[in-house]
């Protein structure tokens, strides 16, 4: 169902996300900052162990794979376009690094992810806002799974936001505005269907009553 869509729009966001994300992290104009450590970064201690979990995000992305209709298509594009372009803006403007430690930890699967993403784009964490878009969208195109959605993927979430600051790839204040920033782009992708599809109905409301007339 919808296999050409879907191709498409998983190769387009795909280019479009790493092209920028990376180029952001490369290509610097203005000078990094730092964020203060708030009490719950300093309660959660840098754990390496938990980058597999951190990692387990990537493993949902392709959700939009089970979309039953064209709409959800292009409702997870806007938002998708919308919570990205903002965060890509913050990184332009607003560098942040995040406070991983500059010793190599013994994981070689934390030194991967060390060797290719940058200590760069901490906020606001598009990680977080990912995690918790992919949820929301589970919720639309799943409604027959949602109390299951609801257990484990609220715990999952839980479990790739804490694995967020355990491997000290962003500050507490990232993720916050990334779960945020995740259910604004949610919210204001379903106004613009909703909207749409009112306008829709509406423009074509009076040709159809015209056709009743002259079919009487």
């Amino acid at each position: 169902m919808l296999f050409r869509q879907k191709t498409l729009l998983t190769l387009g966001l795909f280019v479009y996300f790493v092209l920028l994300y990376f180029t952001l992290q490369r290509v610097i104009f203005f000078v990094p900052q730092h964020f203060r450590l708030s009490r719950i970064d300093d309660l959660i201690a840098f754990d390496p162990r938990w980058t597999f979990v951190y990692q387990s995000l990537y493993l949902f992305l392709p959700l939009p794979w089970l979309a039953t209709s064209r709409e959800q298509l292009d409702r997870y594009a806007r938002g998708f376009f919308m919570l990205t372009i903002v965060s890509f803006l913050f990184f332009f403007a607003f560098p942040i690094e995040g406070p991983r430690p500059n010793e190599m930890a013994h994981s070689a699967l934390y030194r991967l992810l060390v060797s290719y993403d940058r200590n760069l784009n901490a906020f606001p964490s598009l990680h977080a806002a990912l995690a918790v878009y992919t949820l929301l969208l589970a919720f639309r195109i799943m409604p027959r799974q949602r109390i299951v959605i609801a257990i484990f993927g609220t715990l999952w979430i839980a479990l790739v936001l804490y694995a967020t600051l355990a491997t000290k790839q962003h500050y507490f204040i990232d993720v916050i505005a990334g779960a945020v920033l995740a259910i604004a782009a949610d919210f204001l992708a379903l106004r613009k269907h909703d909207s749409s599809r009112s306008a829709h109905r509406t423009l074509h409301v009076p040709s159809d009553r015209a056709a009743g007339s002259r079919s009487e």
